[in-house]
């Protein structure tokens, strides 16, 4: 599954191309949209934390990075202890459960509080009206959703794609 990233002048342009993707078959779930006007969102799919912000990126990295320093933290810790091997395991692996958790936590604070880059990246223009729009597609549909919406409206710029699992992002345009 693949987002694309789309800018649209306005909640107008919003709601005709939210109108367009849902006669179209694409679901409520599948459709994200940012913008620092709240008015006039009343109807149209608004993204959650985890789609706006970094949440779930800074979640992963967390939990990698806690681990990491939990395993090191484990392993130096059973070998300054006086304690029979399979007890130096278990040592290693509760350190490592717990420096993953914390780091988890950690990550998914700060995460939490920052912007997306994509939606970052247009945090000016959405302050001037703009509205970010975020379409998840299979993979094999990406183009062709992309040309969907720049044939019937080239006014609108997309922004990047990003792979939805594991998260790269591809900026564009």
């Amino acid at each position: 599954m693949h987002r694309i990233y789309f800018l649209l002048p306005s909640l107008e342009d919003a709601r005709g191309l939210v109108k367009e993707f849902r006669d179209s078959g694409v679901g409520d779930d599948r459709l994200h949209l940012v913008s620092r006007r709240e008015a006039g969102m009343e109807g149209l799919p608004e993204a959650t934390v985890a789609q706006s912000s970094d949440l779930v990126p800074a979640l992963k990295r967390g939990v990698l990075l806690g681990a990491g320093a939990g395993v090191l933290g484990g392993i130096v810790a059973a070998v300054s202890l006086p304690v029979s091997t399979p007890m130096g395991f278990a040592v290693i692996a509760i350190v490592t459960l717990v420096g993953a958790g914390i780091g988890s936590w950690a990550a998914a604070m700060i995460g939490a509080g920052m912007d997306r880059q994509q939606v970052a990246d247009t945090e000016d223009a959405m302050g001037e009206g703009a509205v970010l729009m975020m379409v998840d597609v299979p993979d094999d549909e990406v183009e062709i959703a992309r040309q969907r919406v720049l044939k019937r409206h080239p006014e609108i710029r997309v922004k990047g794609t990003e792979h939805l699992t594991p998260g790269t992002w591809t900026p564009q345009g």
